[in-house]
């Protein structure tokens, strides 16, 4: 059943989610523009980049934007190259959640939009985690085209198997958190009350075999699959608070950071409005369900439980990847968006007025957020032609768990200097995870730096260093460049 009607609300919507992107020329994330400076490296575009890095290109499952960024880096600029991924990430999130939501529902949902809308710009977009999102909004899409296909189960399997091989290519968490939701998927779509329940159900499951095999096959013959941390390893960190007389102390601020990423799922510059935000639509969710205002779709019942059992037990970091346990609350928001149906008309009036309220409400947040750093970006790229090309930089970011907002803003401008001056900047370049490897001097003052420890980066060989927090004990003087809390300091030579 086509609704004209929501589809273009939906377009509407979309746009609105593009604006705060189109206020800045750097996006406000932490990972994000080390991303982008290795596909502008890996792609030849920046010149001078191969005193610094090498390409490594091998079997990683963590290639989803590396490929789509070699593309995009060899039409448009850095800055402009970066938004356009930025945005890719934002609308392909937004209408691959849409598309699942469909397939489940047979209509477009109001609820769907509105929580997809609200959670484009996520905590986990604010880090940065480009291929996670990427490969997430894959398996929103995957989900769709499994539904669809449940008519046709032998071509249904195999279309399946090849897409999740590319979801593995992507990235292999995503990869993951599709393969278990699958599983769920089949695991309510049988229901309880059938009879023949229990027996059909191993014969259902055994049919994602072969959709996981090729994606398990590539992940082994991966440089990943032999590196990372496995999961064991915050077992063995469990215990050493433990012997050490710390393991409440540990466990309280384990809770106190999943609430954090719970209620902030959905983030934006102001860290208050969005805890409010998150109370308000974890709320809502609750009080339409129990109200009879709205309904589960009981096919994806199975899946909540589970992410939602996960949000509470799933380790910080495993295989390499970090920062696990907070990408499950955006998994469980997914799936919400995607379970929720009307339920008594009576009783889901406000449902749409209230949820329409919360998505103006973020949007509007995002738009005052991005606005209010661009003066500060647009005087840090006008002040870049300062830095002369062939150099090395270094930065010093505030800490995370002090200062986020802070960190958020500063990340982005040593890699958009090193992209918009040709220098030398230190990346993600982890052999079991990206396709670069740092050399030469800036691989050596990396190192020195390491091994030094302390804010000191000129001391250890850097040409540049991007300061946006205090420098306890060391006196550079005067800075070479500076503007709205940021600053650039230049060794002498």
């Amino acid at each position: 059943m086509v609704d004209h009607r929501m589809r273009l609300v939906a377009v509407i919507v979309f746009l609105a989610l593009m604006v705060p992107i189109l206020t800045t020329p750097i996006v406000p994330v932490i990972d994000f523009y080390y991303h982008i400076l290795r596909y502008y490296v890996l792609a030849g575009e920046i010149e001078g980049m191969e005193a610094f890095y090498e390409p490594n290109w091998q079997v990683l499952p963590n290639l989803g934007l590396d490929i789509i960024g070699l593309g995009v880096a060899q039409l448009f600029p850095p800055l402009i190259g970066a938004k356009l991924i930025f945005a890719l990430l934002v609308g392909g999130f937004y209408w691959a959640g849409l598309a699942a939501a469909t397939a489940l529902s047979g209509r477009l949902q109001p609820a769907a939009i509105a929580i997809f809308a609200i959670a484009s710009y996520s905590h986990i977009l604010s880090w940065g985690f480009s291929n996670f999102l990427l490969g997430l909004s894959l398996a929103m899409l995957c989900l769709a085209i499994w539904v669809r296909m449940e008519n046709r189960p032998v071509a249904q399997v195999a279309v399946a198997a090849a897409l999740g091989l590319l979801i593995m290519v992507v990235h292999a968490f995503s990869f993951m958190v599709w393969g278990l939701l699958l599983a769920c998927y089949e695991l309510g779509r049988l229901g309880p009350e059938r009879r023949d329940y229990i027996a059909r159900l191993p014969a259902r499951w055994l049919r994602l075999a072969p959709v996981a095999l090729p994606a398990f096959l590539f992940f082994l013959a991966s440089e990943t699959a032999g590196g990372g941390e496995p999961i064991t390893t915050s077992i063995a960190s469990l215990v050493g608070y433990a012997e050490a007389g710390q393991l409440m102390e540990r466990l309280i601020q384990e809770v106190w950071k999943r609430a954090y990423s719970f209620l902030r799922v959905s983030e934006s510059g102001f860290v208050a409005l969005d805890i409010a935000l998150g109370l308000a639509l974890w709320g809502a969710i609750a009080a339409f369900l129990l109200s009879g205002a709205m309904r589960l779709d009981r096919r994806i019942v199975p899946a909540l439980i589970f992410f939602a059992v996960l949000v509470v037990i799933t380790p910080p970091r495993f295989f390499g990847v970090g920062v696990v346990d907070a990408r499950i609350p955006l998994v469980l928001l997914c799936l919400f968006a995607v379970a929720l149906r009307p339920g008594a008309a009576e009783r889901g009036r406000a449902v749409p007025v209230f949820l329409t309220g919360l998505v103006a409400v973020k949007i509007g947040a995002m738009i005052a957020s991005y606005a209010s750093l661009a003066p500060r970006y647009a005087d840090f790229v006008a002040s870049a032609p300062a830095l002369q090309p062939g150099g090395i930089m270094a930065a010093w970011l505030p800490l995370e768990q002090e200062d986020r907002e802070g960190r958020k803003f500063c990340a982005p401008l040593a890699p958009a200097a090193g992209m918009m001056r040709s220098l030398g900047v230190p990346t993600f370049a982890i052999a079991t995870q990206q396709p670069i490897l740092l050399t030469g001097e800036l691989y050596t003052a990396r190192k020195t730096r390491e091994e030094r420890g302390g804010p000191d980066a000129l001391a250890a060989g850097f040409d540049y260093y991007v300061v946006c927090s205090s420098l306890e004990g060391v006196d550079y003087g005067a800075p070479l460049i500076e503007g709205d809390g940021w600053r650039v300091y230049a060794r002498e030579r």
